[in-house]
């Protein structure tokens, strides 16, 4: 959890996570749970600093998954709206 948590704050956010009463919060994040359950079973198969390993697979995974998402979206976005 902790590997999502900071990737969010750091990749997402860029340090600085909007005022609560103007942030809109999704009922969960897909893509925080996913990265979540690759660094859990990343953790649980890894023979050497199981906690470690598992933070470093949640936020890499969560970055990439970001990252993913961002090309995705950029994509589908129609040419005036890409400036």
């Amino acid at each position: 959890m902790g590997g999502v948590i900071m990737a969010d704050f750091w990749l997402k956010h860029k340090g600085r996570y909007p005022a609560l009463d103007k942030a809109r919060l999704p009922d969960f994040n897909r893509r925080g749970l996913a990265a979540y359950a690759l660094g859990a079973g990343a953790a649980y198969f890894s023979p050497l600093l199981p906690p470690l390993v598992g933070v470093i697979v949640a936020a890499g995974s969560y970055a990439m998954l970001l990252r993913l998402n961002h090309a995705t979206l950029s994509d589908t976005l129609p040419s005036t709206a890409k400036q």
